[in-house]
């Protein structure tokens, strides 16, 4: 499976050149006059003197200063790797800072270094849609879905699908977590299935399996319920994406379950449930691309 997508061009055209066929007196348009920079210096004071006269306390009238007095910007917003500098540089309007809110501004720019930042994460909205398809031609358990919170969010068609297609978001708020951790009990504990991704990532593309989160294996545990491991192989087909690269083929391959051990807490059954998971798709991923599975140390 691949998706493509199409660009094009669209514009519009109109008009006549000549005279005026019907007789119609034409109108002409007016420009603009360009303001000057004494003119652009009144109008900005006018507007500094109507947000003071708006301003109920001092809380206010500092807003209203940095409104009008404080402004900056760094040297580069793009194209940064780590261990780039950069500079935030000041461009304050000390005369208005003066001469209404009788302050003097003292500030300085500042060099920071580049550091924390990592590829960014892009990943597949379809990648779940093979699995969809083997579950509902032969099961007729419901298929929920553990996604990340930001997903919730997405605009479009994308975002409707993510929060009417039984989602379950996992928050970063520890309040509204404990609903998203009811929500998994009660799924499991119906018998209904829970699509989780354990790595807590997709990559676009990405073919090794990454390491796990332990997350979805002591939902299993909780719930006394068997994990079943799915894992997608790809492989490049003759078409091209519009960025160049071989579209690719999807292989989806479930795997037998693995089931919670009687004699373990909850706890160690979720580690090994982890461990049994990794096992297989090492195996898997092996078996499949025929080379040993390694990963480039940082």
């Amino acid at each position: 499976t691949g998706s493509t997508g199409n660009s094009g061009n669209s514009g519009n055209s109109g008009g006549s050149e000549g005279g005026n066929e019907g007789g119609m007196p034409v109108e002409t348009a007016q420009e603009t006059p360009v303001e000057t920079a004494e003119q652009i210096g009144k109008r900005k004071l006018a507007e500094v003197d109507a947000k003071l006269a708006q301003a109920e306390s001092a809380k206010e009238a500092a807003q209203a200063m940095y409104w009008a007095c404080v402004e900056g910007d760094l040297s580069q917003k793009s194209g940064l790797t780590n261990g780039d500098e950069v500079t935030w540089a000041w461009n304050c309007d000390d005369e208005t800072a003066a001469e209404y809110f009788g302050c003097k501004l003292k500030y300085s720019d500042k060099t920071f270094k580049v550091s924390g930042l990592m590829e960014a994460e892009t990943f597949n909205p379809f990648d779940s849609i093979p699995l969809h398809k083997v579950v509902k031609k032969y099961s007729r358990r419901k298929l929920f879905k553990i996604i990340r919170e930001g997903n919730w969010s997405f605009p479009g068609l994308y975002g409707f699908f993510m929060r009417n297609c039984n989602t379950i978001p996992l928050s970063s708020n520890l309040e509204v977590l404990k609903y998203t951790f009811n929500a998994v009990d009660t799924v499991l504990k119906r018998g209904d299935l829970l699509l989780v991704y354990p790595e807590q990532s997709m990559w676009w593309n990405y073919r090794k399996p990454k390491p796990l989160k332990i997350g979805a294996f002591r939902f299993a545990s909780k719930n006394n319920v068997p994990i079943v491991p799915t894992f997608i192989t790809m492989r490049d087909t003759d078409n091209l994406d519009n960025d160049g690269y071989p579209i690719q083929a999807y292989t989806l391959h479930i795997m037998a379950p693995i089931y919670p051990k009687d004699d373990l807490t909850i706890n160690e059954n979720a580690n090994y449930l982890l461990k049994e998971n990794e096992k297989l798709w090492k195996e898997l991923y092996e078996k499949v691309y025929g080379i040993p599975l390694s990963y480039k140390k940082k």
